[in-house]
């Protein structure tokens, strides 16, 4: 692994954004999730995975980046309110990272909290790949339904295309090219390497407060998925900061 590590040079940015209004859940990024806050998962995953060089957490909300402080690897980064509507593109929030970071990488991969359960072994063979490939990955489900229909052909994902078997975008995994999203200010990029979401959970949203609610309800009743989620969570004292 070290070796490895070496020869990949670690150039991928991560970016997290999490604003304060949610329309359909309020104050979802905040809510208590088995007794820490939703934006927690996302950000205690998001030091785990392999050759990130920089990890942003980008908010209107003071709130919210006070807990971005509890990592020694997590830098805070305060978006304005224009950038915090419920009309403002994800493209934006990624753009004003980008122009505040002013450095040059060669990925940028998207965590969004909302989307918490994920397999820490299919991201970092994800990065691996990336940084070998240069190639856009995007994780897609055909076991849930969103707005965001596309088409899978041959492992590839297609927002235009009409040719291929149906899916969905399901935020989990957004693993961008940096040239390339410079290039088309666009997370949907046409021929995108497909990442599988096999487990629905993985793929899980929430967004609502029926959401949240069978969440919790599935973790009571599958115990080796709760270990699982919180054995991958647990968080070390050298990756916390001491006060």
């Amino acid at each position: 692994n070290f070796l490895i590590n070496m020869i990949i040079k670690k150039n991928i940015l991560c970016i997290v954004p999490a604003r304060k209004n949610s329309i359909r859940l309020k104050n979802k990024n905040i809510k208590t999730f088995f007794k820490k806050p939703l934006i927690f998962w996302t950000l205690n995953f998001a030091i785990k995975i392999n050759f990130i060089s920089k990890i942003v957490l980008t908010s209107d909300s003071k709130e919210i980046l006070n807990h971005g402080k509890f990592f020694k690897k997590i830098k805070m980064h305060r978006r304005s309110k224009k950038l915090a509507l419920g009309s403002t593109l994800m493209e934006d929030v990624v753009m004003d990272v980008i122009e505040k970071e002013k450095n040059q990488y060669t990925g940028i991969l998207i965590l969004q909290p909302t989307t918490p359960f994920r397999d820490i072994k299919k991201f970092n063979f994800s990065t691996k790949q990336f940084l070998k490939t240069k190639k856009n990955y995007i994780s897609v489900s055909q076991k849930i339904r969103s707005k965001y229909l596309c088409k899978m052909y041959k492992k590839k994902v297609y927002f235009v295309k009409k040719n291929g078997v149906n899916c969905y975008q399901d935020g989990s995994l957004i693993l961008l090219n940096y040239k390339d999203f410079l290039k088309n200010k666009n997370l949907e990029i046409e021929g995108s390497t497909a990442v599988e979401m096999k487990n629905k959970f993985e793929s899980f949203d929430i967004d609502y407060n029926k959401d949240f609610r069978k969440v919790l309800r599935f973790f009571k009743s599958n115990y080796k998925f709760r270990e699982y989620f919180l054995n991958n969570n647990i968080v070390k004292k050298n990756e916390q900061k001491t006060h």
